[in-house]
Parts: structure tokens; C-alpha cells; sequence
């Protein structure tokens, strides 16, 4: 240490101060670098590794940009946002029966006979008045009724030339009034029995073109039964894709050369233009059903089913219908019915048309009843447009070629949809991504977590 002093002694006094100045002066430089090194060095990047750039750090984290080929990989489809009103819910779990007396119609014969021809099979579409069966009387009293009104016109053309005979006899003075009125009450007999004769034929099920031929002398061996006239819809709509008053055979009760007698059944027809929706609820929420169905909210159908790219012209129209008068005893339910209207679509195989129907019997379904009205100023979107995290829930907006997560706050969520309020986080006429929203948001993470300092500014994908 002495001779290190020894040696400073020498250096002159000027410049030994110098030295320690600069080395002070960089001692301090260093500790405070981070202060003044912004200001004469600018970067692109401070020491979190960003710029200053045209938007904040918040919304770059909240943003991804997806390539074409991810939105089609994802299958993204957007909504324009629109205030609507909304209607909160109940769901009742149901399923789709026949209406009694209306869906199902029995065919039958109404006389003895064979049956010679079936014109119509199980899956085949009829019209009313089209030909089903072609069967061979072998009834002697259709028979003998056959003969009978041929008689009958016989005797009547008969009693009209002797009561013009007789007429004549008045003039010239040879028969008086009393033989005319006679004649013309025996005429009034003749006319009153064919009368008699023409509804037996009807019973026995003869159309009128039938009964027209045997009235011309042509006694029938055979009889046509036809498709009876459809009966009037109860909905009072009419709407596209209906089948029209069309049939379809259900079942085939007999076969070629089977004797039948009157009354026996020989086919089912069917038609689903309407169905019924039998709904079960408790007692205890009847009065809630009631005030619904008296405030006249729309109801909702919803089948849980994939559509398979199928889509259907109209939303089912459905009306209350009626209760149940009784209480099921295991389930302690009671049923309400609902009015549906069916669609069916027009399919040609083999030269045959066929029905497709939309809804069928014994599928099950859900009614949703709105039972509180929430507002008019509301966005209302799929639940597939929600992404939640714990207490919140997010959107992601469209904005260009980028997507903002946006948080917002849920009115109802319900197992169909979402009800937005509109509190200033979204507005109207911006569009959102309705599905695939818990996807983005794995995305959206993901691209954050693979980055060094914690995000980018454009996730990529």
C-alpha cells in the first residue's frame, strides 16, 4: 500500500482527480441506466419487450387474427347484432302422438265380398276418391237389392204410360179423377221404393256412378272402395309443404282372395298433416301453463335432434289445445296437448311418391312456454356465442380480419340461447361470432401463453 502511494505521489494532482471523477462518473451511469438510456438510445422495444404502438397492450391481448383456412376449419358463422325482445322460458318435456279420431282412418268393407284387387300397398300416397280395394260381391242381399231397383224402374216407367192413359180417359170423360189420383199415388209408391233401394246400395257402400250404372239395368259383381274425403284442419292454416289432403297406406289388413264381411277392416290410412304435443307437468304447475298459454307468447318446439343439413320452410305453428282431465298415477303428472302443424317433404322412388314427414309420432320433444317478459332492448344470440370464465362472460366481436374478445353481461342463459344487456359493451349492427366461442378462447390463450413476453400484438392462426 505504501509504495502504491508512493507511485500516486508522482502523478500529478490534476490528473489523479480527473481519473476518480470519471470513474464516479461512470459508477453512476451504470445504477441509472434504466432512467436515461430511453432517452438517448429509442428502441423498438422496452423492457418488457413492446412499443408503443397504435393500440393498447389490453387490446392486443383480447385480439386474434384467424387465417381463411381457420375460419373454414372452425366452421365461424357471425350475427349481426339487432335489438330484440325476449321472453323468459319454461321447458316441458313432451312427445308427439296421433290425434284420436283424426290422424288414423279405417277402411272397410260394407258388404260380404272377396277381395279381387289391392291398388294401394303399405307406404303409398293416396288422394280421397283414388281406388284402394277392387272387391267381388257375393252378398244376396246386395244382389237381390240390385234386382229389386231394376224392378222398380220397370213398374215406375210402367205406372207413368198408364197414368197418362188414364189422364187421357178424364178428358174424353171415360175414367174419372178418383182412377187418376189412384194411379198417381201407385206412382208416388214406386218412386218411394227406389228411393229405398238407391240407399241400401249406398250402405252397402256403392258410390253414385255405381248406383247410376244399375239404375241403366247394369248389375254390379263388383265394387270399388275408394279414399274417403279428408276432413278440415282445426288450425284454419294453410301453409307450404303440406301434403294436401293426401293419405298414406299405414297398414294392409287383408289379401288377395280373402272373404270379408261387412264391417271387417282393410287398411289403415294415415295423415300427419296435425299432431298432437301431449306435454307433462305437475299440478302444481298448471297455474304457470295457464298464464302462459292467457298472455299468448310463442311456443317454442325443440326435438334435440341434428338437422343433417336438412331445413324446412316455416317454424311449426303449435296452439294450446285442451288438459288432461286426469292424473297419471305413477308419474303424478298431467298432460296438456298442443296443436302442431306437420310438413312433409315430396320424394320420388321408383315411380312412386312418398312422404317425408317432419315431425312423427312418439318422438320426443321440448316446449318452451315464455312465462316473464325481460325487455325490448336486448341482444339475443346463441349459447354457442358465450365463452365463460368464472363470474364472466365473453363475445368475440368481428372487427376486419381480427376478433375482439369482449366481456358483457348476461341477462338469462337459458340451454338454447343467451341474453345479452345492452350496456354499451356491444352494439347494434356489429357482428359477432355465434358459434365456436369456447374454441377462440383456447385459441386466443393459447397464442398468449406461447409467447415470450406474455402476448403478441396479431395471434396468428
Amino acid at each position: 500500500m505504501l509504495r502504491v502511494m508512493k507511485k500516486l505521489s508522482f502523478i500529478p494532482t490534476r490528473i489523479l482527480f480527473g481519473w476518480l471523477l470519471f470513474i464516479a462518473l461512470g459508477i453512476t451511469a451504470g445504477a441509472t441506466y434504466r432512467l436515461w438510456q430511453p432517452l438517448i438510445l429509442p428502441s423498438d422495444t422496452t423492457e418488457e419487450g413492446h412499443a408503443e404502438d397504435d393500440h393498447d397492450e389490453h387490446s392486443d391481448e383480447e385480439t386474434i387474427k384467424l387465417t381463411p383456412q381457420a375460419r373454414e376449419n372452425l366452421k365461424l358463422k357471425f350475427q349481426e347484432l339487432s335489438h330484440l325482445p325476449y321472453w323468459r322460458k319454461v321447458s316441458i318435456p313432451g312427445v308427439l302422438v296421433d290425434r284420436p279420431g283424426e290422424t288414423d282412418r279405417t277402411v272397410g268393407t260394407k258388404v260380404s265380398a272377396i277381395v279381387s284387387k289391392i291398388y294401394a300397398r303399405p307406404g303409398d300416397v293416396v288422394e280421397a276418391d283414388q281406388p284402394l280395394f277392387e272387391l267381388q260381391i257375393v252378398s244376396e242381399f246386395a244382389q237381390s237389392t240390385q234386382v229389386e231397383l231394376v224392378k222398380s224402374i220397370r213398374e215406375q216407367e210402367l205406372a207413368k204410360v198408364h197414368l197418362e192413359k188414364i189422364m187421357d180417359g178424364v178428358r174424353l170423360g171415360t175414367k174419372t179423377q178418383l182412377d187418376a189420383f189412384e194411379q198417381q199415388k201407385q206412382l208416388q209408391r214406386w218412386e218411394l221404393q227406389i228411393g229405398l233401394y238407391r240407399r241400401q246400395l249406398g250402405l252397402f257402400g256403392f258410390t253414385q256412378s255405381q248406383i247410376e250404372q244399375v239404375l241403366q239395368g247394369n248389375l254390379l259383381t263388383t265394387i270399388t272402395i275408394s279414399a274417403p274425403p279428408l276432413e278440415n284442419d282445426e288450425m284454419g292454416i294453410t301453409s307450404t309443404g303440406r301434403s294436401k289432403g293426401e293419405y298414406e297406406v299405414q297398414e294392409l289388413k287383408v289379401q288377395v282372395g280373402q272373404h270379408v264381411i261387412a264391417g271387417d277392416p282393410l287398411c289403415i290410412l294415415s295423415n300427419h298433416e296435425q299432431l298432437f304435443v301431449e306435454a307433462r307437468f305437475f299440478t302444481s304447475e298448471q297455474l304457470l301453463l295457464a298464464n302462459a298459454v292467457a298472455m299468448g307468447g310463442k311456443i317454442e318446439l325443440d326435438t334435440h335432434e341434428p338437422t343433417m343439413g336438412i331445413t324446412w320452410p316455416n317454424d311449426p305453428a303449435i296452439r294450446f289445445h285442451h288438459y288432461s282431465n286426469e292424473v297419471e298415477i305413477d308419474s303424478r303428472t298431467v298432460g296438456a296437448y298442443f296443436l302442431l302443424e306437420n310438413e312433409a317433404r315430396s320424394e320420388d322412388v321408383s315411380g312412386k311418391k312418398r312422404l317425408a314427414w317432419r315431425f312423427r309420432p312418439g318422438q320426443h320433444v321440448h316446449l318452451h312456454v315464455p312465462v316473464e317478459f325481460l325487455g325490448k332492448e336486448l341482444f339475443v344470440v346463441p349459447i354457442d356465442a358465450i365463452v365463460r370464465e368464472g363470474a364472466n362472460a365473453y363475445v368475440f366481436r368481428e372487427n376486419g380480419a381480427k376478433l375482439q374478445r369482449v366481456e358483457v353481461q348476461l341477462k338469462l342463459q337459458d340451454s338454447n340461447n343467451a341474453v345479452i344487456v345492452a350496456d354499451g359493451s356491444l352494439g347494434v349492427g356489429q357482428s359477432i361470432a355465434v358459434n365456436q366461442a369456447p374454441a377462440l378462447n383456447r385459441i386466443l390463450k393459447a397464442g398468449n401463453a406461447g409467447d415470450d413476453h406474455g402476448h403478441d400484438h396479431d395471434h396468428d392462426h
